[in-house]
Parts: C-alpha cells; structure tokens; sequence
C-alpha cells in the first residue's frame, strides 16, 4: 500500500490515515483520544441517569472521584460533546440540557455564578450584586432547561468559607432542579462529609489510580 506494506488488517478509518503526509498523522496524534474502559462508560451511564431523572425537587447528583491527571476531565468533555444540541434559529431561548463548567479557586460565590452564565452565553454585567448575579444565574439554567451541571475540579474551592459554597450548590439544586456531575481528587469526599445534607445527595464513584486490564473502546 504506496510502501506501506499490507494494511488489510486495518479498519478503513485506520487505512485512510496511512495515505496521510508527516503533517497529517502528525495531527492526528496529537489530536485527544477518548479511550472508553469500562469505569468510564459507567460513569456516562451513571451521568445519563441523573439526565434522564424526573427527579427535580431534590435532584440527585454524582461526585466522581479519582486521582489527577487520569481522565476525569476527558469524562466530563466526551458527555458534554454527545449531548450538545443543534442551535435553533427559530427559538427564542437555547435549550442546554449539559452544561460544564471548572470551578473556582477557593470558596467563591461570585465567580462559579458567573461560570455558569459563562456556560449558557449570558455574561453578566463585571460590576453586579451578588443577589442579583445569583438571581440571574438560577434564572438562566431555568430558561435553558438545563438537566444536569458538570463541575470540573470541585477540590479547587476547598477554603476557609468552602461551607458557603457548599450551601450554594445545595440552593442551587433545590432552586432550579439541575442535577450536580462534578469531578475531584479524593479530598474533597471530606470537605462534603462536613455538609449531612450535601452528603446525602451525591453518590460517590472512584476511577483507580491505575486502569485494570479490561475491554475498552476508543471512540
């Protein structure tokens, strides 16, 4: 095959990339690769039924626990890509079922209501009450029918006041009905033991430091 010997064995995506120049396959490996083992696939069915969950007066959520750098975030970006919706130019208001966001350095209100708004196209005004920036942000998950927020790196906002940020989550939740996926390191199972109410809502799942050998899918 133009010298790269027989390449039958290949699926034709893979064969495809075998007539690309040094630029091309370059690319293609630099490119991210989601790896689908078995914990992950859990974790995206664990996440797909907190979507689906008509459970809205007190929203159920999920805390995803594992060690950094070994994919949570890949986790949260590959859910958040199958369920991004075609904008309808005839609608008034967006419909956003997935939202994801990082969380803040440190305890702070302010800046993980203004994530949020970031996530839905409503940047609000830099100067603004932090009632009204909260009225504003659980309006707006409201208005885009938003099902489930995902919370990246939820460890950052451990702090002196990270108890204020965990009643927001919690008011958050119980205001507008979003269901919370949010994505640690181990610490912050701790900081949500401190909260029986916050506690009770998130049903833990742990990713190992190291993958077992199982089947995967790369998708």
């Amino acid at each position: 095959m133009d010298g790269m010997g027989d390449a039958s064995h290949l699926d034709p995506a893979t064969q495809a990339l075998l007539q690309l120049d040094d630029g091309g396959r370059i690319a293609c490996i630099d490119q991210d690769l989601w790896i689908g083992y078995g914990l992950a696939q859990e974790a995206h069915q664990r996440l797909e039924r907190l979507l689906r969950s008509q459970r809205r007066s007190r929203p159920d959520n999920l805390l995803i626990i594992g060690a950094s750098n070994n994919g949570k975030t890949a986790i949260a970006k590959r859910f958040l890509a199958r369920h991004c919706l075609s904008e309808n130019p005839l609608a008034e208001i967006a419909t956003i079922p997935v939202a994801l966001i990082l969380a803040p350095n440190g305890p702070q209100i302010s800046p993980l209501l203004r994530a949020i708004l970031h996530a839905i196209g409503r940047d609000p005004l830099p100067r603004i009450r932090i009632s009204d920036l909260r009225e504003a942000a659980y309006q707006g998950v409201q208005d885009v029918a938003m099902r489930l927020l995902l919370i990246d790196d939820l460890h950052n906002v451990r702090g002196a006041g990270v108890d204020n940020m965990l009643v927001e989550l919690r008011n958050l939740g119980s205001a507008t009905g979003v269901s919370l996926g949010c994505f640690a390191t181990k610490e912050i199972a701790y900081v949500l033991r401190r909260d029986e109410q916050m506690a009770n809502r998130f049903e833990l799942m742990t990713l190992p430091c190291r993958w077992r050998r199982e089947s995967a899918h790369i998708w």
